[in-house]
């Protein structure tokens, strides 16, 4: 069984890694810790966290554009 953080812990853990730049929020004042993380979240939160490294164009077959 999966244990939940407190949230005064899970608030501690947030900010900590929004200092680390790993997260922005939703917007510059908005930020949503109970909402669905996307690919494309998570893919930025990696990238983030490798340092920001240059990278080639990749292409995703469902993903337009």
């Amino acid at each position: 069984m999966k244990k939940k953080l407190p949230k005064s812990k899970m608030i501690r853990y947030c900010l900590s890694d929004i200092a680390k730049g790993l997260f922005n929020g939703m917007s510059k004042d908005t930020f949503a810790p109970g909402k669905t993380m996307t690919r494309a979240m998570l893919v930025t939160v990696l990238w983030r966290s490798a340092g920001e490294p240059e990278a080639d164009a990749a292409a995703f077959t469902d993903v337009p554009g």
